[in-house]
């Protein structure tokens, strides 16, 4: 059913609609919206129609290009495009023995860290062994 509205059930037929907006402008349709169909907000209805693909908005006209979607790249490839298209191989070069040095320092730091600090989630709560930590040597400051 060519031209039924996407937005309202209210709404017939919105290449009438498009009609108007390119032939009179935006305020001429907004009127007729809301004295054709009662509706309150009629900017909300243009706006949906400019967003519909099989609408073919145009912003830099300004205007509906009846029949056909504008800028609108398809959503599915077609066999050509698929057997032509170069797939990305994405190489990652992992340095194992970097990695895992980096690995094993963050758990040792994170160690020495939940030695004086304890983090209760369940409760938001967080303890922390100011005593212990001045014995450990470290300087502790408050912000």
């Amino acid at each position: 059913m060519k031209g039924a509205s996407i937005m309202s059930k209210k709404i017939r037929n919105d290449d009438e609609i498009i009609q108007i907006f390119n032939e009179h402008g935006s305020k001429v349709a907004r009127d007729f919206i809301t004295e054709t169909y009662n509706i309150k907000n009629p900017w909300n209805v243009l706006q949906q129609l400019k967003r519909a693909s099989v609408n073919g908005y145009s912003k830099e006209l300004k205007k509906f290009v009846v029949g056909s979607p504008v800028d609108q790249e398809p959503v599915f490839l077609n066999l050509e495009e698929l057997d032509n298209k170069p797939i990305p191989i994405q190489v990652t070069q992992s340095n194992q023995p970097l990695d895992r040095l980096i690995q094993d320092l963050i758990h040792d730091h994170v160690q020495e860290v939940s030695k004086y600090i304890k983090l209760t989630q369940s409760f938001r709560l967080v303890t922390i062994n100011l005593s212990a930590l001045k014995e450990a040597g470290y300087n502790v400051t408050v912000i």
